[in-house]
Parts: structure tokens; C-alpha cells; sequence
């Protein structure tokens, strides 16, 4: 993991938690399905979290600047959402946000992506290339 980014997972309970950090911080582009998904989870009732049950989100943290949210990273099943402050990006920060999560997950397969592809495209091509049980030999 990069020594400069600090990512915390978000859970279960602690779910809405990571929503409201990630909403208060804008780590979301308006009108995209990520910013939707965010306000949607922190109207779901305590009574109800049995709906959380395979969702996850990690907030990517700027260690030298303040503790800074940066990214966000949600999970829906299978499907990822990812998303970064501009100034941030091509810092590999997406990178650590995704292979955390695959290694939370504990998944087999590659995410598959969700809602708009925009400007992940390239990104997404590049980590679909590497093989799951490679990199987790790595982390």
C-alpha cells in the first residue's frame, strides 16, 4: 500500500457511516449512479440492515494533507463504483481502492463495474488484465 494513503472499510453498521463521509466530501459526481446509491444508503433504517449485507465501501484517506477523503470506492454485490478527486487521480489510489476491496470480498472473479463507464474505461482495462490470485500473492 502506498505510504501516503490510509483506506478505511466501512461495513455492515458502520456502512452509513462511510456514506455520509463520502457524501458530506463529495467523493461523487452529481447525476452518476455512485451519488444516488450514496444518498440511498443513508436512508435505509436501522431495522433494515439486513439490505447491507454484501455491500462494502472504503474511503481513501491524504495522509499528508490532513487526512483528506480522496476516493471512494462502493460495492454492491459484484459491481464496483469508484471514485476519485480530480487532482488525486493517476496516483494509483483507484488501484489500492480495488485490490482492498478484492481482498475484503474475498472474490474469485473481477468486480464488475457499474453505472458510467467515463473516463474509467482506461483504468478498468488495465486492472482486468491482472490475474486475482497474482496480485493477492503481492498484497
Amino acid at each position: 500500500m502506498k505510504k501516503d494513503i490510509m483506506i478505511k472499510i466501512f461495513k455492515k453498521g458502520k456502512l452509513i457511516d462511510g456514506a455520509k463521509i463520502a457524501s458530506k466530501n463529495r467523493l461523487f459526481v452529481n447525476g452518476w449512479v455512485l451519488g444516488d446509491q450514496l444518498r440511498d444508503l443513508k436512508r435505509i433504517r436501522e431495522d433494515r440492515y439486513d439490505l447491507l449485507k454484501r455491500r462494502l465501501i472504503l474511503i481513501a484517506y491524504k495522509n499528508d494533507i490532513d487526512q483528506l477523503p480522496v476516493g471512494c470506492c462502493y460495492i454492491i454485490n459484484k459491481q464496483i463504483m469508484i471514485f476519485i478527486r480530480k487532482r488525486f487521480r493517476r496516483q494509483g489510489i483507484a488501484s489500492e481502492l480495488y485490490w482492498k476491496a478484492v481482498k475484503e470480498q474475498n472474490v474469485k472473479n473481477h468486480f464488475n463495474t457499474y453505472g458510467d463507464f467515463g473516463t474509467g474505461e482506461k483504468f478498468f482495462s488495465t486492472i482486468y488484465c491482472v490475474k486475482i490470485k497474482d496480485k493477492l500473492k503481492e498484497l
